[in-house]
């Protein structure tokens, strides 16, 4: 695959981590060809930071391909212990808003 216009300088960190779990990177005259190396792809731990670190826009797209990859699964675990938490939090607060919100005026009192 090629991303035109890409530039490996503004994504050096995130480049390093799709070469440790097994993909290859390079610049072209047009962007940067992003290339599978032999075998399947390996599970890396990622951490998010400041630029010039793993940037936080491209975590989602780090966690998609790490779905795919042969070894732990503790980042794939982690996300969805987040991700239920969230779901249950999200769920009590709808409770929450639903039973103390007033309810609607008809229209016959609005006149």
């Amino acid at each position: 695959m090629e991303c035109l216009g890409g530039r490996i300088d503004l994504v050096a960190s995130f480049c390093e981590k799709l070469d440790e779990a097994g993909v290859h990177v390079e610049e072209t005259a047009r962007g940067l060809k992003v290339s599978r190396k032999n075998g399947r792809v390996r599970a890396v731990d990622v951490v998010t930071e400041p630029f010039p670190g793993f940037p936080t826009d491209l975590q989602a797209q780090m966690m998609a391909l790490m779905c795919t990859a042969e070894g732990p699964r503790s980042s794939r675990s982690a996300f969805s212990r987040t991700a239920s938490c969230m779901r249950r939090n999200w769920r009590g607060w709808a409770r929450i808003s639903r039973s103390t919100a007033a309810p609607p005026k008809s229209r016959a009192s609005r006149s």
